[in-house]
């Protein structure tokens, strides 16, 4: 399948991402069992990382829709369906584009990456409630944050994964 172009899936990152209220934004945008779930009135049972919600929401704005998996996607408002999972993102992605274009091991910055535009996924752990980030990767920085090793971190970044997207109609 096509790839979307890197800059309509921006375009849209811009539209789900907020930097104070991430997991609120999302639940505002998106609606249905998504908004349901980001706000459980138990806390614990609260979404609270949106990553892979916020990719399927890119992704389908940008012209790729999310099938419906059973015990992989919830929907949202008006049906569509979105990726709960950074594991289901990247197996998807998989399927749908092979494998990644570029393969990090123990990244610690984005050097391999430089200049490259695409949607990126670390393998993470350390992280009590995620395995994993997916993102959009502009050639030098995410559209929201990069999980590249540096010293000091309360996790540890197995890999990352970069499909390239291309920019306009390539």
């Amino acid at each position: 399948m096509d790839r979307p172009r890197f800059s309509d899936a921006w375009e849209a990152a811009g539209r789900i991402y907020s930097p104070a209220q991430s997991a609120e934004r999302v639940a505002v945008l998106i609606g249905g069992e998504v908004a349901r779930r980001i706000r459980d009135p138990i806390p614990e049972h609260r979404w609270v990382n949106t990553c892979a919600i916020r990719m399927s929401y890119i992704l389908a704005q940008a012209g790729m829709p999310i099938p419906h998996l059973s015990g992989k996607t919830i929907p949202g408002r008006g049906h569509h369906q979105y990726f709960y999972r950074v594991k289901a993102l990247r197996s998807f992605l998989q399927q749908r584009w092979g494998h990644a274009d570029v393969q990090l091991n123990q990244p610690r910055n984005g050097l391999g990456l430089s200049g490259k535009q695409g949607v990126i996924i670390f393998g993470v752990s350390g992280w009590g409630d995620a395995s994993g980030h997916a993102s959009l990767f502009n050639g030098s920085s995410c559209y929201d944050k990069c999980y590249f090793n540096s010293p000091g971190a309360k996790y540890q970044t197995r890999d990352a994964v970069l499909w390239v997207l291309p920019w306009a109609g390539q």
